[in-house]
């Protein structure tokens, strides 16, 4: 019973969230992205060429751009929203499985209530927009295609070294070309996937269990510029708040869950320095070699 009145608020909610998520993407995440690109590129962003790295289901970082480059192409192992509810399904196990159809469907609806929520803040799109499922493996474009790879909340997820992800992005990108991939710190407070709730009644718990939530692959940013350095030069880590403001550039950075830090919590990760514990996230950049 209960996993079912879960599953009702789950399904009255996706409304509610989908405007919320297409509105914090639009005014706070892509913004930032875009400061950063612009400050890069200056007035020769309107004739890149722009992968977007795990571009999720209903790519909103894909079609933000759209409107602001000559082409962007959005990458994912997830089936796109525009392909439909059979292939989501099919995807999370297939029509035999109760629970594949009812988290395909979910999700489905998920990424089609958000993208219809972001189609109304996006501005016209003038450059090209193509979305790709592929198997998670090779890129499916020839060497130097793109001028820039970006990716939000990627690189925490992928399985295995990264340096097999940062070699085929280093293929696909040209020489001179531009990377601004950021990912969600491990060891922040909000560093998992449990909700804000869970953060403020046990936290830190993901960090303190080592057994906790398998599919996040602990990214430090010393790991990132190690998988990198091999292809980039002049490579930068950033560090974030929740608003995405830049630690040391931004006045107003704000840590995070600094004030849940007590000195028995500090104790007990005194493994881990308090700038990682209080870091919502982090942004590697570089220039291809």
């Amino acid at each position: 019973m209960r996993r079912l009145l879960d599953l009702a608020r789950e399904v009255a909610q996706i409304e509610s969230r989908a405007a919320e998520g297409a509105r914090h993407d639009h005014d706070v995440v892509f913004a930032a992205l875009l400061r950063r690109l612009e400050a890069h590129f200056g007035a020769e962003l309107a004739k890149l060429r722009v992968l977007d790295f795990g571009c999720g289901d209903h790519n909103p970082f894909s079609l933000l751009l759209s409107a602001h480059v000559c082409e962007v192409v959005g990458l994912d192992v997830v089936p796109p929203q525009h392909e439909g509810w059979r292939r989501r399904v099919a995807w999370e196990g297939g029509f035999r499985s109760p629970r594949a159809l009812v988290r395909g469907s979910i999700e489905y609806l998920k990424a089609v209530r958000g993208a219809r929520h972001l189609s109304r803040l996006a501005p016209y799109a003038r450059g090209q927009l193509t979305i790709i499922q592929y198997p998670g493996d090779r890129i499916p474009f020839s060497d130097g295609h793109f001028d820039c790879v970006v990716s939000n909340a990627v690189l925490q997820e992928l399985p295995g070294p990264l340096e097999g992800y940062a070699a085929e992005i280093a293929r696909v990108l040209r020489r001179g070309g531009f990377i601004d991939l950021e990912w969600h710190n491990f060891y922040s407070l909000h560093g998992h996937y449990r909700g804000k709730s869970a953060s403020k009644n046990q936290p830190w718990l993901h960090v303190r269990d080592p057994d906790f939530e398998r599919r996040l692959n602990r990214l430090k940013t010393e790991q990132a510029i190690a998988a990198f350095k091999a292809w980039f030069d002049d490579i930068v880590v950033l560090s974030h708040d929740p608003a995405y403001r830049i630690r040391g550039v931004d006045p107003d950075f704000e840590p995070e869950g600094a004030e849940l830090l007590t000195p028995e919590l500090l104790a007990e990760l005194s493994a881990y320095p308090r700038e990682l514990l209080t870091t919502r996230g982090f942004i590697v950049q570089g220039v291809r070699r």
